[in-house]
């Protein structure tokens, strides 16, 4: 039972990503290309899917007092955000930067554990791009989010694609 709830959790969040991004790409459904709530097909351990099913749980319960402001809410957008990010034809390592830095942005701090080398790609999320006042409160499905979000996704692209182009 606790495990249809964090998947309608995780699918009703996944939604309003995929709405805050459409301007970069369709993202498929929540659990499309074999994406299970193990998580073994995208390439996560069976704790690390457990570890997000718990955490949807939780960010869901703490949502009405502490919006997207809490821990839980840090991860699962980083999750979330770094499959999006594949879905879009980032690379892997790429692909978690973005998910990171999409977190930042829903939530306002960096997912528990997650600032292993990627803060000058999450920051780009803020400056200049972003103003300073934003984060979970903002409207990500508003076309002035969507066309940040964009030309955030276009960066990463270039990124790729022009690997020396950015400082890791």
């Amino acid at each position: 039972m606790r495990i249809h709830k964090a998947l309608r959790v995780g699918s009703r969040e996944w939604e309003n990503i995929r709405a805050s991004l459409d301007d970069c790409g369709d993202i498929g459904e929540f659990l499309s290309d074999g994406w299970s709530a193990s998580g073994r097909a995208d390439g996560l351990t069976v704790s690390k899917g457990l570890h997000l099913l718990r955490n949807l749980l939780e960010m869901d319960k703490k949502l009405p007092t502490h919006g997207y402001h809490t821990p839980e809410a840090a991860s699962v957008f980083t999750a979330l955000g770094s499959k999006a990010g594949k879905r879009l034809g980032l690379n892997c390592d790429l692909a978690k930067a973005f998910g990171s830095g999409y977190s930042l942005v829903r939530t306002g701090s960096f997912a528990p554990g997650d600032v292993d080398g990627r803060p000058i790609k999450q920051m780009l999320f803020f400056n200049p791009i972003f103003p300073v006042e934003c984060c979970a409160d903002w409207d990500f499905k508003s076309q002035n989010a969507k066309a940040k979000l964009k030309l955030i996704f276009n960066l990463f692209n270039k990124w790729q694609n022009h690997p020396g182009s950015y400082i890791v």
